[in-house]
């Protein structure tokens, strides 16, 4: 079931109590024990993607090619008037 199903609530949450329940969910995760299993269904489709990106290295990207992307998308414009 997707979670925007089961928290509705979650998604009407302004910015920033949504960015604080992000911050609270991952240092839970950070907290907690890491799994010793992989889900089989989620095993199979990076396998998948493995084989995909070894028979055909072109469809990827370098580390440097996507933090790139990332930058561009979500780094804050910078403002040159500032001092």
């Amino acid at each position: 079931m997707s979670t925007r199903l089961e928290f509705p609530e979650v998604f009407d949450l302004p910015f920033e109590k949504k960015l604080e329940l992000v911050e609270e969910l991952w240092d839970d995760i950070a907290d907690s024990p890491v799994p010793t299993t992989i889900p089989s269904g989620i095993l199979a489709e990076l396998n998948r993607r493995r084989e995909e990106i070894l028979a055909n290295p072109s469809i990827g990207l370098t580390l440097d090619q996507v933090k790139q992307r990332l930058m561009a998308k979500y780094a804050a414009p910078c403002d040159s008037t500032r001092g």
